[in-house]
């Protein structure tokens, strides 16, 4: 099988489905990294095809953060052939849970985006509709609860805030999937592997793939520089005390002697004076709202630590990063992560810096 006759025989019955509460900006979505690219890098758009995707609790979503897509305002429907002919060389994994296109995603013709009543005012703003259109509609079209417009041959199907009327937003996904003429119950799944291979796509779950990996890196980045005030805090809690960092012994991340407190021992600071047990609880009581911050600390100044958690590993990712030739358009955006990662860091007390392994010699390094 080809390209061309995988399209006309399996993606012509597929429809892709989209949920989001941000509506098409001229008839394109765009990625968060489109909109933000200083907050994440995240330069991904994902679909289900023929049945709208699951909600998904914290454990289930793989960012230990729940994934309600049932309140969305938007479901964007596209059909899946014109989808891949609009967008080459985009899309990067085929699965009916989860399939995703690289970049902003052009809509082609014979697209329909159902808005909820909570998204008229987001077309108002880019001037789909009018309060006009609104008000008429809410005449003539009652009985219905919906009209349609139509916008450089792609639809808006417009539900109107009528009495006391719901609608699920999933309940009319799978109206006009119907509608459209596609089986919500047709199996592409046996065509994964042809798909894989015809188009050069990973496949695989997007949270195991290297897109992932470049928004944890930047989302990371970020995390550790809003924390950086955190940990110049709790250094100072410490220096207060005539305490100086990292204490002693050290072996199983105790640089802030968090395991002595459970164990009930002392401690002693760098320059090897007693740090009662009692001084080191009433330190601790004092950033339990600084958790995290303490947590990269900790991490950073263990010798024997090598891991997610301290400040030295964005700069591993950072190279790992720019080694792979598919992420090559992302390598100067990364290059500025880093560079402005560095610039937080140097504001760390010159002696926490040295005390932390690697840091200094990665603060150095050109990337």
């Amino acid at each position: 099988m080809d390209k061309e006759t995988l399209i006309q025989e399996v993606f012509t019955k597929l429809v892709a489905i989209h949920l989001t509460d941000f509506p098409p900006i001229n008839h394109v979505i765009r990625t968060r990294y489109s909109v933000h690219p200083d907050f994440a890098m995240r330069d991904t758009t994902h679909f289900t095809y023929n049945k709208p995707t699951a909600d998904l609790n914290s454990m289930q979503s793989g960012n230990q953060k729940e994934a309600n897509w049932s309140g969305k305002k938007f479901a964007i429907l596209v059909p899946f052939d014109k989808l891949v002919l609009s967008n080459p060389d985009q899309l990067e994994s085929f699965d009916n849970c989860d399939t995703y296109f690289v970049g902003d995603v052009n809509l082609p013709e014979g697209t329909f985006i159902i808005v909820s009543p909570a998204g008229i005012e987001d077309l108002l703003k880019i001037k789909v509709i009018t309060k006009r259109e609104i008000a008429n509609s809410l005449k003539t079209c009652r009985e219905a609860g919906y009209f349609d417009k139509i916008v450089k041959e792609i639809t808006y199907r417009i539900y109107l805030p009528i009495d006391q009327r719901t609608y699920k937003i999933k309940d009319l996904i799978l109206e006009l999937v119907n509608e459209m003429g596609y089986d919500q119950n047709y199996e592409a799944g046996k065509y994964n592997q042809i798909v894989t291979e015809l188009f050069d796509v990973q496949g695989g779950f997007h949270n195991d793939s290297i897109y992932a990996k470049l928004e944890n890196y930047s989302l990371g980045i970020n995390n550790r520089i809003d924390k950086v005030p955190s940990i110049i805090d709790i250094i100072h809690l410490f220096e207060g005390q005539n305490i100086r960092l990292p204490l002693k012994p050290n072996p199983y991340s105790d640089a802030l002697g968090t395991s002595a407190l459970y164990n009930n021992k002392d401690m002693v600071d760098h320059e090897g004076k007693k740090v009662p047990h009692e001084t080191l609880v009433l330190l601790h009581s004092t950033f339990d709202d600084k958790a995290w911050a303490r947590n990269f600390l900790q991490a950073s100044l263990n010798p024997n630590y090598d891991g997610f958690h301290n400040l030295q590993f964005p700069f591993i990712d950072a190279e790992y990063l720019l080694q792979i030739r598919k992420l090559k358009k992302y390598h100067k955006k990364i290059r500025q992560y880093i560079k402005k990662y560095k610039k937080a860091l140097r504001t760390l007390p010159s002696y926490i810096i040295v005390e932390c392994k690697d840091l200094p010699e990665l603060l150095d390094k050109k990337y």
